[in-house]
């Protein structure tokens, strides 16, 4: 149960950070004169940036995939400097026994 939960913590907090740099990279490149709804939609998610392609200038769908990239590459990143402290973690309690 509490291996569960742990998993669904961290799937989740790491879900929120890909999602966090995604929208910060994205919104930052939006063009101005895209319409409100067009600019939520795709700041909200790639998908949404996909399911919006015909709206979006040219190189806007490529800028959103970037970012998604970014996103999870940072996600990726915590994950494994969390392994390489959590592995260091372990060989130092190891020793001590």
């Amino acid at each position: 149960m509490v291996q569960e939960l742990g998993l669904a913590i961290g799937i989740a907090t790491l879900g929120s950070l890909a999602s966090t740099v995604y929208r910060l990279r994205i919104t930052a490149q939006l063009p101005s004169g895209l319409p409100p709804d067009v600019q939520g939609v795709v700041a909200d998610s790639l998908t949404g940036a996909i399911s919006e392609a015909h709206a979006l200038p040219t190189g806007l769908l490529e800028q959103a995939r970037d970012a998604f990239v970014t996103g999870f590459a940072a996600a990726s990143s915590i994950c494994a400097i969390a392994i390489l402290l959590l592995t260091l973690l372990t060989a130092a309690m190891r020793q001590k026994e």
